[in-house]
């Protein structure tokens, strides 16, 4: 994997993730086929910033946060059901979403998250 002029070297069931311009290591998975295949997208031990970034990417939409989000999330969310994916983030994270002129928002519910 390339990135940002930093070569990394990864082997079957190896995963690498880049932050703030540093290769992150990332523990393996017992996935047989990387998750993409089946239309979802992984996370382990990700900020709930993070995942909305790969949320606005893949679906080509505008999702904010409003409020502290600490907890991470380890999981698959679906690439092919935005509503799905929602679904499983609002009930971890303990918020709810708005729509709001074409945009979703992501809202802390009683002092969470």
């Amino acid at each position: 994997v390339d990135y940002d002029s930093q070569s990394v070297i990864i082997t079957k069931g190896q995963h690498v993730a880049f932050e703030n311009g540093k290769a992150l290591e990332i523990s393996g998975s017992n996935a047989t086929a990387p998750e993409w295949i089946n239309d979802e997208v992984a996370f382990q031990q990700e900020k709930l910033l993070n995942i909305v970034a790969e949320l606005n990417r893949q679906y080509d939409i505008e999702i904010n946060v409003k409020g502290k989000a600490d907890q991470l999330f380890t999981g698959t969310l679906p690439l092919n059901n935005l509503g799905e994916a929602l679904q499983i983030l609002t009930s971890t994270y303990h918020i709810k979403t708005i729509n709001e002129n074409g945009r979703i928002i992501l809202v802390a519910v009683n002092g969470h998250p």
